[in-house]
């Protein structure tokens, strides 16, 4: 099972891996109560719903994009789950940016998103890291439970996509010739939290424990460092754009998310995205 504890006096219960849900609820109540949908954008406004990892990127695609067409994009950032229940709950978005393939799935499901407008944007590595004042070093994951580190912190594997990469990916890794995974040998030590910016907290707070962020998170991090690149394949993080069914069209600015697509699709937004360490599908390229 995984485990409660605290960590430099924090404590990491199971109350965080339902603030997601709690979040995603208040948008339905607040619709309930209000009888109303939140205020209707302008028509040279585009809402981008994204996930939390994207939030330096996006940002400054955003910035290009007002510079380039004059355009305003206000972003709400989440990890996936969360916006998606958002969007479900009646949250107005006219282009959801997800790095969990299941969520956009779901949407589509539902009739919520355009199921033709579905693309693979980029793609992110994960990334073990320790405090900065270490001397851990990793030659391959298979070595984790060799460095004697109190806690493992990641995000929840129950809502946060890179949590759920995480396990299934240890899940796979072999450490014993029993079969037991890696995942079986380390679980009694790890936490979950509900996003990754508080694990480079608790990583950066605690040179006892150790942490699993996007490779993108590491490089803003100032108080860590990555002790092991998880370059594999099936560690890979995948970002999907869909746009939200209907909702350009009933908000009068089709123009604009049509705009905005193509702009998030080109050259200028691929260099923001390579530069802060994404990595492009080579058609892209």
């Amino acid at each position: 099972m995984i485990i409660h504890c605290f960590i430099d006096g924090q404590r990491i219960s199971a109350s965080e891996r339902r603030q997601g849900i709690w979040f995603a609820g208040i948008w339905a109540v607040l619709i309930f109560l209000t009888g109303c949908r939140p205020e209707v954008p302008a028509s040279n406004e585009v809402t981008v719903f994204a996930a939390s990892s994207l939030q330096p990127a996006m940002e400054e695609v955003a910035d290009a994009f007002r510079a380039e067409h004059g355009l305003h994009v206000q972003l709400n950032f989440a990890a996936s789950g969360v916006l998606a229940e958002q969007i479900l709950a009646g949250g107005i978005a006219d282009i959801f940016l997800s790095a969990n393939e299941h969520c956009v799935e779901q949407l589509v499901m539902q009739g919520v998103a355009v199921k033709n407008s579905v693309k693979r944007l980029m793609s992110n590595s994960m990334v073990i890291v320790a405090h900065e004042s270490t001397d851990w070093k990793l030659d391959s994951v298979e070595d984790l439970d060799d460095i004697p580190f109190r806690y493992l912190v990641i995000g929840d594997p129950c809502f946060v996509p890179a949590g759920s990469y995480v396990r299934r990916f240890f899940q796979t890794v072999s450490v014993a010739a029993d079969g037991a995974s890696l995942w079986d040998s380390i679980e009694g030590r790890v936490c979950p939290t509900s996003d990754l910016r508080r694990v480079l907290a608790l990583v950066e707070s605690d040179r006892s424990v150790v942490g699993v962020v996007y490779a993108t998170d590491a490089l803003k991090s100032q108080g860590t460092r990555v002790i092991h690149h998880m370059d594999y394949p099936n560690a890979r993080v995948d970002y999907f754009r869909v746009t939200v069914q209907e909702r350009a069209a009933a908000m009068g600015n089709r123009d604009a998310v049509e705009t905005f697509t193509t702009f998030l699709a080109g050259e200028t937004s691929s260099k923001i995205f390579e530069r802060l360490g994404f990595v492009l599908p080579e058609e892209t390229k």
